[in-house]
């Protein structure tokens, strides 16, 4: 979605998202500053950002401090449980992943659903385990035991095969998904920011509508992921 390549050049979906954008509003100028993904959010408490953009998803706990854009540039269907190869593990729903070792990225949405499935489910914790590691490390984790498990994003599960090979199993799928919640990725604002979220909003919309986005969609992920693709 957004990194750095090998020449220190920005690449990925969102960021090239965003450069459509700056193109479409002449009356902004963006400036790019990578960051680590736990500082993102930070960057913006301070003003020292105007938009913070990393495949951001809907939940409740930031909405109430952060302004989220209406038009989302992809569709969520949930998570995948990732687990290591022949691992015995079997997901059905939520509730199984109660007494596992789950990593999950600091500051993530999995963190935020992994804490508030704790708080829900107190007689049956997941064990949270934080993890800002790389890939390579996240699998030599998952496959020495060091974790049981990852929330895992199903278009990534694809690329992170073809890039690593067939080295680790799908256990369940769609879970935290829910529809009658916000199922999307956005770019998230200051409250006071409306008229910026506005205006991309709208360039947002009119990507979307254009077929734009889908193109880049299938593109960089593969996939028409601006669509349900579960139904």
């Amino acid at each position: 979605m957004c990194y750095v390549d090998e020449n220190g050049n920005l690449q990925g979906y969102d960021f090239e998202t965003l450069k459509k954008i700056d193109e479409l509003l002449p009356q902004y100028e963006f400036e790019y500053e990578p960051t680590e993904f736990k500082n993102i959010l930070v960057g913006l408490d301070t003003d020292n950002y105007d938009i913070a953009v990393h495949h951001y998803g809907w939940n409740e706990e930031r909405a109430k401090k952060y302004l989220y854009g209406d038009v989302g540039n992809f569709f969520d269907t949930g998570y995948n449980f990732r687990v290591a190869k022949g691992s015995k593990i079997v997901i059905h729903s939520e509730e199984d992943l109660g007494g596992l070792k789950i990593a999950v990225q600091t500051s993530s949405n999995v963190a935020y659903l992994s804490e508030k499935y704790n708080t829900e489910h107190p007689n049956n914790p997941i064990t949270i385990i934080y993890d800002d590691g790389t890939t390579e490390q996240h699998l030599a984790s998952l496959n020495s035991g060091i974790y049981d498990g990852l929330l895992s994003i199903p278009f990534v599960d694809i690329l992170d095969k073809a890039a690593y090979g067939d080295i680790f199993d799908i256990a369940g799928s769609q879970l935290f998904y829910n529809t009658d919640k916000l199922n999307g990725c956005y770019f998230i604002y200051n409250y006071g920011d409306e008229q910026l979220k506005q205006d991309i909003d709208a360039v947002q919309q009119e990507l979307l509508d254009s077929g734009w986005q889908k193109e880049l969609s299938e593109k960089i992920l593969g996939a028409d992921y601006t669509v349900n693709l579960s139904k």
